[in-house]
């Protein structure tokens, strides 16, 4: 994409009528890279080109480059206190919810009041309008006490207005212009105060962009737009400000120098405190003042930093500073013109910025900047280390030679353990002086997200950080010969299976994988060897680098087991997902091979995009390997192997179920293809030790055998229970379910969940996990799905608490019965309670 392309995108546009007139300005380094105006002022023959020095109605955009910037020019001379109480400024604040309420809460727009109230028809006939706002919107009941819900608020804004005003001793649009911009030599960026001489000479003869043709107030042109702002005379904390994007891309520029301490307004801690608060409750949209861009729904593209701050404007305007990647873009448009009816101007932000962020070479959302080499990286900590995977990988890089610190809010057994057995530094809780002395390096954990205290502290001090994939990546699989299993179903099991076989083959391999390996009591190994096994999952990497984590594995060779919908917090649809799972396949190497389950269409489909040679498995007629099942009983299955209907192996698998067979063929497969001698491969298989919680037995006390399991998906519970009922056909199937993922948690697969559970008699399901984080239209509803279960003939009970399940359970589990307990989680230890209780009914009886 070139910036030629990109201004004929905004010509189109004009063309169709989303905007009469455009200015687009980028900036990156501090450098202008590309400047436009295009368009006319109006609609009709009264319109005027536009140009460079046209001037625009910055509507919001007021927010930060005038009420915000003013504040934190307050704050820097030690005027105003981000803590101070709002009701030292306003009387009427003193009692009640208000009194709670500090300045900061009004830059966050989580002080309570509403977003917007029609003030302006209640200003016609006072003497004092400005005034006369301020009391109507100090005067309105707050929704919510402060701090606890974030709402975007005009009001917060018409508020702040007035207390600059009160701590400066002058009006706004004055203080705006002797602080801010006349030291910046900042021409174009003022209010227009209605009915003030001064507005004209301002203006001097300059072309403006009108706005919407008003029932009340006819054509705006050179007026604000906001009618509470209008009303008020023309200069609010809210809205009102008038400027060039030549003038806007200037003030961000102060603010980026202000991050770096270059600016002689801001110092930097008082930048950083705007941009990058440490006290930002999680998943709060706006910092002090300013938005942030949302993933998948921010108008600034897939593409832009989750640190970038900047803002909308309801006229048409934006502006972004990204600090990541160093870039700003500033496009001011006039959609309201003629009617605010006009709903395209989303479009043409996202696709406007995406091809922008496209011309500066970025192909994905992340990473946003590039992390020191292996050879520079001696010192690393890990934010979240408790976590299975990078506990894990904390412990490979300390095998590897690295000095290895982590963190995190609390760290318990069997994590903790293990950690002090590798002499791991861990620091508990989570701060800011956990980052001292500075690493190399700092791998954020998936479960931080970016207002974590100590990923905000990684921004403020620009040091160098990555995400657990890419850690991976480069300091372990540039060197290897990565073997990745992806796929919705059996990514660890295949996995496991790959590494033992490799193993057996004297192959010394390395391996990354989600489940603690039998035969290795590990879920890592660093080997020697040239491959390396890692478990490819196409979540995201992290929430800065919106990779998959698949994409950061380098795949020599790969195997997809499958391909369905799952984890709806990342993806809207199983077509994102089928996008992915193909440009997987894109990275296999024309001298590597992709082994692909050939029973899935989608599977098939993607593969088909990668260069390298594709070998089919499965029970499709195409299929190039099958695996026949000769027989099964308690201690497994037998299979024989077969390519193109000829017989390459027949072997004993200590695994039951269909879905381990065809784990297994595509394990077979892949060693095959890639020249290994197979020949040994039933001998090896025969000693494979599984791995926990993958049809685990963790015990059979008074006949009840209990199972383990990780099933979450409504397709992996079906097979598992299959497999269950197959393996132990006696007695009742006893299943215990945990809905704690972001997928099941929701009622994106209600009915099919009521349907996985066929080869159960008796069904027990948890809570949903988290169910405030999903609108209520959208959660699981575990009642009905309890109901259809009854329906269908189940003993059926849905059970909050895990002692009651436990009870529950042990009271109709009889000897013979398989109790299953299927999560992904903890599920409060619910296992051992069975245990515990089965224990105990024998000794009462």
């Amino acid at each position: 994409m070139t910036f030629a392309e990109i201004d004929a995108r905004l010509e189109r546009a004009i063309h169709e009528k989303v905007c009469s007139a455009a200015q687009l300005h980028v900036s990156r380094q501090g450098q202008t890279l590309h400047r436009t105006a295009l368009g006319v002022t109006q609609y009709g023959a009264a319109g005027q080109p536009i140009d460079a020095t046209s001037l625009f109605d910055l509507a919001s955009l007021t927010k930060p480059l005038a009420t915000v910037s003013a504040v934190a020019r307050l704050v820097e001379s030690g005027r105003l206190q981000l803590d101070t109480p709002v009701e030292y400024y306003l009387a009427t604040w003193r009692h009640g919810r208000k009194a709670r309420a500090r300045i900061h809460h009004l830059l966050r727009h989580t002080s309570g009041l509403a977003d917007w109230r029609p003030f302006f028809d209640r200003l016609d006939d006072t003497d004092d309008p400005r005034g006369r706002l301020f009391t109507l919107a100090g005067d309105e009941t707050l929704l919510a006490p402060p701090g606890q819900r974030s709402l975007y608020s005009d009001l917060d804004f018409i508020l702040l207005g007035t207390i600059i005003e009160e701590v400066s001793g002058e009006r706004l649009d004055r203080f705006c212009a002797r602080e801010l911009y006349a030291p910046l030599g900042i021409d174009d960026l003022f209010f227009l105060p209605i009915g003030e001489a001064e507005s004209d000479t301002r203006l001097n003869g300059r072309s403006v962009a009108a706005t919407e043709i008003c029932p009340r107030r006819g054509l705006l042109c050179g007026q604000v737009h906001d009618d509470n702002a209008h009303a008020a005379g023309g200069v609010c904390g809210h809205a009102g400000l008038f400027g060039t994007a030549a003038a806007v891309d200037a003030l961000l520029r102060e603010w980026r120098r202000a991050l770096r301490g270059e600016s002689e307004l801001f110092s930097q801690a008082t930048a950083q405190a705007f941009v990058y608060p440490l006290d930002n409750a999680p998943g709060a949209p706006f910092v002090l003042g300013w938005d942030r861009p949302t993933w998948k729904t921010s108008q600034a593209g897939r593409f832009i930093s989750p640190h970038a701050v900047g803002h909308l404007g309801f006229t048409g305007t934006s502006c972004w500073y990204d600090m990541d990647r160093d870039i700003a873009v500033t496009l001011l448009t006039n959609r309201v013109h003629p009617s605010r009816e006009e709903t395209r101007i989303g479009e043409l932000r996202r696709d406007l910025h995406e091809a922008i962020y496209t011309a500066f070479g970025a192909t994905a959302p992340g990473p946003y900047r590039q992390p020191p080499s292996p050879d520079a990286t001696k010192n690393i900590h890990l934010v979240g280390i408790a976590g299975t995977g990078m506990g894990s990988l904390a412990g490979m890089l300390k095998q590897a030679g690295y000095a290895v610190s982590g963190s995190d809010e609390a760290v318990y057994p069997p994590m903790s353990d293990f950690l002090r057995e590798q002499a791991i530094d861990i620091k508990q809780p989570f701060s800011p002086a956990n980052l001292d002395p500075p690493p190399d390096l700092t791998i954020i954990g998936n479960v931080c997200t970016r207002d974590h205290i100590e990923a905000v502290t990684v921004q403020r001090r620009a040091l160098a950080c990555d995400s657990f994939p890419g850690a991976l990546e480069r300091l372990f699989l540039a060197s290897r010969r990565p073997l990745v299993v992806a796929g919705t179903h059996g990514k660890t099991t295949t996995c496991a299976l790959l590494a033992w076989c490799l193993e057996g083959l004297g192959r010394d391999p390395g391996f990354m994988i989600g489940g603690l390996l039998g035969n290795f009591d590990s879920n890592f190994k660093l080997g020697n060897g040239p491959e390396f096994v890692v478990e490819g999952d196409e979540y995201d990497s992290a929430y800065f680098d919106k990779y998959p984590k698949f994409l950061h594995y380098r795949p020599f060779g790969a195997i997809v087991t499958s391909l369905e919908y799952d984890h709806a917090d990342i993806y809207d649809s199983v077509e994102e997902i089928e996008a992915q799972f193909a440009r997987f396949a894109t990275l296999v190497p024309a001298e590597g091979r992709l082994v692909a389950c050939w029973d899935h269409e989608r599977v098939r489909r993607a593969a088909a995009h990668a260069p390298c040679p594709v070998i089919g498995y499965g029970d499709h007629p195409d299929a190039l390997y099958k695996a026949e099942r000769l027989d099964e009983n308690t201690d497994g299955q037998r299979l024989r192997i077969l390519r193109a209907g000829q017989e390459l192996l027949t072997f004993r698998l200590p695994m039951s179920g269909r879905h381990n067979a065809l784990n297994t063929l595509a394990v077979v497969a892949l060693l095959n293809e890639l020249g290994h001698d197979i020949a040994r491969l039933p001998e090896v298989l025969a000693r494979f030790a599984g791995i926990a919680r993958r049809q685990q037995v963790r015990g059979t006390i008074a006949g009840v055998r209990v199972i383990d399991d990780f099933a979450h998906h409504p397709t992996a519970i079906a097979t598992t229970l299959d497999g269950l009922r197959s393996r132990y056909p006696k007695g009742r199937l006893l299943a215990a379910f945990d809905p704690r993922t972001n997928t099941t948690s929701r009622n994106v697969f209600q009915a099919r969940l009521a349907a996985c559970f066929e080869a159960a008699d008796v069904v027990v399901i948890g809570d949903p996990s988290r169910p405030e984080r999903i609108p209520p239209a959208e959660r699981l509803d575990v009642e009905r799905l309890v109901a259809d279960l009854a329906a269908g003939g189940k003993t059926a009970r849905h059970l909050s608490d895990p002692d009651a399940m436990a009870d529950f359970l042990v009271g109709e589990a009889a000897p013979g019965d398989t109790l299953a307990v299927l999560s992904n989680g903890g599920f409060g230890g619910l296992h051992e309670k069975v245990l515990q209780k089965l224990q105990a009914s024998t000794h009462s009886g």
